[in-house]
């Protein structure tokens, strides 16, 4: 996970920057919210929160008009919405990452797309 800002921020010390400006993150009652309070707490961050979001594109919408706020994304977020609107990378969070789980009952797997989304190996994009 990384920390982005659509405006422009010379020479950012991060993360007590995180302090300095206004934060949109993820909702406090999603698993992503929990782990990045909790890192706040391990680093002793005592940040501005502007938002709390449990829409990942009412997040991105909020920092397109927010300027002056940093948000945190997936790292390969920029890539996605490089060509939409300009983002300063603020600094990567390497021990947050996000989990996805699959639960299903094998035998109920019929449709072709589902099957191949099932068998594909996905480990080289999230690591």
């Amino acid at each position: 996970m990384s920390f982005y800002c659509t405006g422009s921020i010379a020479e950012a010390d991060f993360p007590a920057i995180l302090e300095q400006r206004k934060l949109l993150v993820p909702g406090s009652r999603s698993a992503m919210g929990r782990k990045v309070f909790q890192w706040f707490d391990r680093q002793g961050l005592q940040p501005n929160i502007l938002g709390e979001f449990d829409d990942v594109a009412l997040m991105k919408a909020f920092a397109r008009y927010h300027k002056d706020a940093i948000f945190l994304a997936p790292s390969l977020y920029v890539e996605e919405v490089e060509k939409d609107f300009s983002l300063q990378l603020i600094g990567d969070i390497e021990e947050l990452r996000e989990e996805y789980y699959v639960i299903f009952a094998e035998r109920m797997i019929q449709h072709p797309a589902v099957k191949n989304v099932c068998d594909a190996d996905f480990t080289d994009l999230f690591l």
